[in-house]
Order: structure tokens, then sequence, then C-alpha cells
């Protein structure tokens, strides 16, 4: 068993970068001067792989990175790749349109079964939406567009490298 994957070991990096993701606060300039335009501000994506959990770390700056419940990651991305960081752009302000199809959470489990859970952080609230990745064709118009925009960073960064 992988000691980093253990809910009571949160003190680990993979941890700490991810718990800070999900509870940044917007500076202004993130914002742009109005604080409803684009509520999206980061994203933590997890999605469970089996043996780990990879989580996308996204931020209302271009600001894109892997991290790996195993330890390690790749972080930098959207600054290292002007495809990545374009995609986490159009992916934090486009997910503002399904809001109101999300629910709000406080806590931030990892995924199991191959599930994908993808936070949105605004200032109101973090919301939660939970994938079966084998069903994503059954799901809302709005759902699948939220999945089509977080998975079109991730074949941004496939691309990049």
């Amino acid at each position: 068993m992988n000691i980093f994957r253990k809910e009571k070991d949160k003190v680990s990096p993979y941890w700490c970068l991810r718990q800070q993701v999900l509870e940044l606060k917007p500076l202004a300039e993130l914002l742009s001067g109005d604080k409803n335009s684009h509520p999206v501000y980061a994203s933590v994506v997890d999605m469970d792989m089996g043996d780990t959990v990879v989580s996308l770390a996204c931020a209302a700056d271009g600001t894109t990175s892997l991290y790996f419940s195993t330890g390690g990651g790749q972080i930098g991305l959207g600054q290292k790749y002007e495809a990545v960081r374009m995609a986490t752009i159009a992916f934090l302000q486009s997910s503002e349109q399904v809001l109101d199809k999300l629910t709000t959470s406080k806590e931030y489990p990892l995924p199991t079964d191959k599930k994908h859970i993808v936070y949105l952080v605004t200032e109101r609230a973090v919301y939660k939406q939970e994938f079966e990745m084998d069903k994503v064709e059954t799901y809302s118009r709005e759902l699948k567009f939220l999945n089509f925009l977080y998975q079109n960073v991730l074949k941004e960064i496939g691309a990049a490298k």
C-alpha cells in the first residue's frame, strides 16, 4: 500500500500542494477588477489511476501543474507551454457556466474506482463534480462540457511533451 494515498498522511508534499490550491485566495489582478466576471480562479482535478492519484492544479493566470500522490510531479507547465496556459485559462473562465449544476464542498477526498473529481475554487465556495469516466456520455451537456474543458488541458500537456 502506498503511504501517500492515505488520507491520514496530509503532511506529504502532495497533500500540502493540493491543499494550497484548494485554499487559494484570489489576487485582485486575477479577478480583473470584477469579482463576478470569472469567479472560478483555481481548480484541482483529481484522477484515480489505480496505484496513484494524479492531480491537475490550475490557476487563473495560466499556472498549471500535475502532482502525483506517490510523489513528484510537473510544475510550471503553463509558464513553459503557451498552449497549456491558454487551455487552463479557457477551462477556468468557461467553467463558470456550469457552477449551478455542481454541489459545494468543504471536504476534498481523493477519488477511488478510476473516477475523477473536479474542484472549482471561487471566492464564495469550492464546487465539486465527480465523474465516472466510463459514463461521461450519459451526463448532461453542461457536465460533458466541464469534462471536455479539463480534458483539453490534459491534451495540451500531452502534446507539449
